[in-house]
């Protein structure tokens, strides 16, 4: 037909291409270009047909558990998204009446979010609308931002209400990412009871930071350092999941000096401890006040301090200066201040109330130190890191004498604590039982695996064991295992087998065994005996780095199948057959051990020496030399005899 239009109209065969001819309706209609709508009235798709008939957009842009939920929203797509919007609303609506109907019925306001930033701008949004309409007297109005996050009786509903509402619907407007990053969290797994005690396993987590499966240990350092371990082999050749730093090492002449641990540069966000003793990013770093085993002190505490032995003498490290770090280095853990006497003294009763006060207080000025609001000028730098937990000290005395610290603890503290801080095992059994879930610490100083399983079976989660790196110094080598009596039953022998090898004995000069049959640490796998009492005997440091990784490897596996037992209900059998294999204590110190330092232990009177001289007087090289020139040794007094007969080697 469109050829026939043209033969009829010859006019138009010369515009033939600047024109086009179109049929509508039986009428003929040029135009220059290409009309933009159908002449023909042809069907269109609408954009939700077109999306969907697109083969690339259903197969690979909806997945395949989806794909059949398409057709409805092909067919009515104005129903599913004006359906979408109302949930949206409804979600977001009802929520906000119910937490504030919760929060006005049980007196109860999340603490984080009511007394925070993130509340206050529904605070001001709701404020107004109560104003409006009469519901806020123009009283309070001033204290309606500078007393948000407290509870107000009934008689200031109105105010009372404006919190209420602003701190639901911050919660229901909050993102993730302004949510606080939880501190510590700690989930029980399996508990039991051995002896009237509770045992448990569970794990512990902290963002950033390896999980810890409890039961488990934290290192010992000195000085922010695993002794005789560098920071590479500890993430090398270890699986250390924590330390434990005491601030005593680091402030040895403050406050009249700025300690170097103060005055470290750092980035927004990081540690400054962590920094400061080149800390892997995956370890659990816990702070405390003194070592553990601290060293006793002669003077007293006081009401606002403790005393501590630095490398430089005894000082006194105020509960102030011990909040102020504690925020500073910022630390995983932060273990509070406890009014603890060490050695053997015994306590009276009036000392023992003053204990109890006295942690009382250090506790409060540690958690009020910690959850101080910053100013808008480190605003950034507070919100880039996570706060420390703290662990609140139990003093190492019978429950009832500090029950009214307890009380404190669960009525007053509890919201802001993490965990507990035990210095005796035996005040765990008595705890309360809002304090029972929390994760604790011991601060125990146990002398074997004995202790060690005394203390689980009494609900200890995380241990830190001086013995091992003591094991280490008298070069003995540990080798003991935690049996499992269901998997290998293992006769029990008829003398108790040793706990560690000495390593000075010259027996091992010849064994090139290792240390432990089938221990597959760096130091057993890598070297053996003759080797490791050769570096012993030549004063090597390097035989006590060798020891401290295979010691701490001992500790690992020992710990990981405790958890196995208790995980299998067979704990308690197995802690009686290790009880019958290994002897209770360790072997005797044969041997010279590294010079130790004068700040790590505390002379009684006439006690040895700790590190022997390593010169000796000219005396007996002088009688040496005599024997060797075979003269008498008067005769050494002038240099003739030694001019005409000469030096010998001696």
């Amino acid at each position: 037909m469109f050829q026939n239009q043209i033969k009829m109209l010859p006019v138009f065969r010369n515009t033939l291409a600047l024109s086009r001819i179109f049929t509508y309706g039986g009428r003929t209609r040029t135009f220059a270009h290409k009309p933009p709508y159908n002449l023909h009235h042809e069907p269109t798709q609408s954009r939700v047909d077109r999306i969907f008939s697109r083969r690339k957009s259903i197969r690979f842009l909806i997945p395949k558990v989806l794909q059949r939920y398409g057709a409805p929203l092909r067919a009515a797509p104005i129903s599913h998204l004006t359906s979408f919007l109302v949930l949206h609303e409804l979600t977001a609506i009802v929520p906000l009446f119910g937490l504030a109907a919760c929060f006005h019925y049980t007196n109860w306001l999340p603490p984080y979010i009511s007394e925070g930033q993130l509340v206050s701008k529904g605070v001001e949004r709701f404020g107004k609308w109560f104003r409006k309409r009469g519901w806020l007297g123009p009283e309070a109005e001033g204290e309606l931002l500078s007393r948000r996050g407290r509870w107000w009786g009934k008689g200031e509903s109105g105010l009372r209400l404006v919190v209420e509402f602003g701190t639901a619907m911050a919660t229901t407007e909050i993102k993730l990412d302004q949510l606080p990053q939880e501190m510590l969290s700690f989930n029980i797994l399996k508990s039991g009871s051995f002896g009237g005690a509770g045992y448990r396993i569970g794990k512990l987590l902290m963002p950033g930071r390896k999980a810890t499966e409890t039961p488990n240990f934290l290192s010992l350092t000195s000085r922010g350092i695993v002794p005789h371990l560098s920071q590479d082999s500890v993430r090398n050749h270890t699986n250390i999941n924590g330390v434990f730093v005491a601030l005593e090492d680091f402030i040895e002449r403050a406050p009249r000096c700025t300690p170097p641990i103060f005055q470290l540069e750092r980035e927004i966000g990081t540690s400054a401890l962590r920094s400061f003793i080149s800390l892997s990013s995956g370890s659990l770093l816990v702070l405390g006040p003194r070592r553990n085993p601290p060293v006793p002190c002669s003077a007293s505490n006081t009401n606002t301090s403790i005393t501590i032995l630095t490398s430089v003498g005894f000082s006194n490290l105020e509960s102030d200066d011990y909040a102020e770090a504690a925020k500073k280095l910022q630390p995983d853990i932060v273990v509070g201040l406890g009014d603890v006497v060490y050695g053997d003294h015994k306590s009276s009763v009036k000392r023992i109330d003053k204990m109890g006060d006295r942690t009382i207080a250090w506790t409060a000025d540690l958690i009020s130190a910690l959850e101080e609001e910053v100013d808008d000028d480190a605003a950034d730098e507070a919100a880039a890191f996570i706060p420390a937990s703290i662990f609140a000290p139990i003093l190492p005395i019978e429950t009832t004498a500090q029950s009214f610290y307890l009380d404190q603890l669960q009525d007053e503290m509890l919201s802001s604590i993490s965990g507990l801080a035990i210095y005796s095992p035996s005040s765990v059994a008595d705890l309360p039982p809002s304090l029972q879930s929390l994760p604790r610490l011991s601060l125990y100083e146990s002398k074997g695996p004995h202790e060690l399983l005394n203390e689980i079976s009494l609900g200890i989660d995380l241990l830190t064991i001086p013995f091992i790196s003591t094991a280490t110094d008298a070069g003995i080598a540990l080798d003991f295992s935690f049996p499992n009596t269901t998997i290998d039953p293992a006769p029990v022998p008829e003398t108790p087998k040793a706990l560690g090898i000495d390593m000075w004995s010259p027996y091992h000069a010849v064994d090139v065994s290792p240390l432990q049959s089938g221990c597959k640490c760096y130091t057993c796998t890598k070297h053996h005996r003759a080797y490791i009492q050769h570096l012993l005997m030549a004063k090597e440091m390097l035989a006590w780095v060798l020891l401290q990784l295979h010691n701490h490897h001992i500790m690992d596996v020992f710990f990981a199948a405790v958890r196995e037992s208790i995980a299998q209900n067979t704990f308690e059998a197995d802690c009686k057959a290790f009880g019958a294999m290994y002897e209770p204590e360790f072997p005797e110190q044969t041997g010279q051990g590294p010079r130790v330092r004068g700040y790590q232990f505390k002379s009684e009177g006439n006690d040895a020496r700790k590190n022997v001289s390593a010169y000796g007087n000219l005396e007996r090289i002088r009688r040496r030399m005599a024997d060797t020139l075979d003269i008498d040794s008067t005769d050494l007094s002038s240099p003739e005899p030694v001019d005409e007969i000469g030096f010998k080697p001696l």
